[in-house]
């Protein structure tokens, strides 16, 4: 018996696999960011799987072969982790349920006695194959985990700005290669002729899914949240001192914002006596609200929704200009230019964020 070329595929599919572990783990060090950590796994039990396949089909193992693929289980609640993290705060509950039906009567029938057999390919190659119900559930495993993926890939392009459409581009481009890609190979019949051609197809999927995260970490954010401004507002005045947009479509003045910002919190903590406001909600939005003292300042993040993520962000951002900025901001004049260097400081505290705004303009750069 011989699968010299069937094993040979499968092993080379374990290559790009293992390079998107290192850039997801190398990731997830350098940002801490949450989906860097699913993506690692993800990855780290694609490459487990596709190797212990590989070395079945080399030493013609069912056990290990059918540890390859009950493998799959782990790597579709890593894809749910994944695909929930991008693009929601908790785990989907009926993802949840659904992965670990089938993940459940996977195993069930993976060590069933007739559940794998030998198969000749059509290049005339002796290799391993699932058989009955232990193939109906990892197919479907399979195209589960596919279907998630493929659908918030597209999203994320669907929805990626320009500043980042060329990797979002790259990593469609690497979705439909594992999805689509990979589920044509099983129904032409391709797997059948090069048995773990779909792998391949999936592995090269993963590399350039990891490589466009790697280098465009905002692709991770642009489903979960969109925040279009922040402004910092000295809280005597209610002068606006600072702003910076990622999207100023749609939204005001920052002088009017400002002033509007002051008086409500004003009202509020005079009428009720409850302190000032933190959050404002609205339909489709909202404000965050952190206030310092000595000197007292308000910064102000507006955005679609809030995550810990925003707030410690903005939190760390109101420190730092604070800090940065302490002897300009007790000035009895005001210089606003002297406030655009804290540009660095958004950097610093939200370099997770996607800009909308094909050219990022400070509230004093254009005049």
């Amino acid at each position: 018996m011989s699968s010299l070329i069937s094993t040979g595929i499968m092993f080379a599919a374990t290559i790009p696999e293992l390079i998107a572990v290192i850039i997801s783990l190398n990731g997830y060090i350098k940002t801490k960011y949450l989906h860097f950590f699913y993506m690692f796994f993800t990855w780290f039990f694609l490459w487990l799987g596709n190797l212990l396949i590989g070395i079945a089909y080399l030493t013609f193992n069912f056990t290990i072969y059918r540890i390859g693929i009950v493998i799959s289980a782990p790597l579709a609640f890593a894809i749910m982790g994944l695909v929930d993290s991008i693009s929601r705060e908790h785990i989907h509950a009926l993802k949840l349920f659904i992965i670990a039906t089938i993940s459940t009567a996977l195993f069930i029938f993976a060590f069933e006695v007739n559940s794998v057999s030998y198969n000749v390919s059509l290049l005339g190659e002796t290799t391993l194959a699932m058989r009955g119900p232990f193939m109906i559930t990892g197919s479907l495993t399979f195209i589960f985990s596919g279907l998630l993926w493929i659908y918030y890939m597209l999203k994320i392009h669907f929805h990626a700005p320009v500043s980042v459409k060329r990797y979002s581009s790259v990593n469609l481009i690497g979705a439909v290669l594992a999805g689509p890609g990979s589920f044509l190979a099983f129904s032409t019949g391709l797997i059948w002729i090069f048995p773990g051609s779909d792998y391949l197809l999936i592995g090269s999927g993963a590399l350039l899914c990891a490589y466009a995260f790697w280098h465009q970490p905002e692709l991770g954010y642009i489903l979960t949240f969109k925040v279009f401004k922040l402004m910092c507002i000295k809280s005597e005045s209610g002068v606006p001192i600072y702003s910076y947009d990622w999207d100023s479509r749609n939204i005001a003045d920052p002088t009017l914002l400002s002033g509007a910002i002051q008086a409500i919190s004003g009202i509020l903590n005079e009428g009720l006596g409850k302190g000032f406001v933190k959050e404002v909600k609205f339909d489709e939005g909202m404000m965050l609200i952190h206030r310092t003292n000595d000197p007292a300042l308000m910064v102000v993040l507006i955005t679609s929704k809030s995550s810990p993520i925003l707030v410690n962000g903005l939190t760390q951002f109101a420190t730092d200009f604070q800090k940065e900025f302490k002897q300009e901001l007790n000035a009895k004049l005001l210089e606003l230019r002297c406030f655009l260097s804290a540009d660095a400081l958004i950097k610093k505290n939200f370099p997770f964020l996607p800009i909308y705004n094909e050219k990022v303009i400070s509230m004093d750069s254009s005049k």
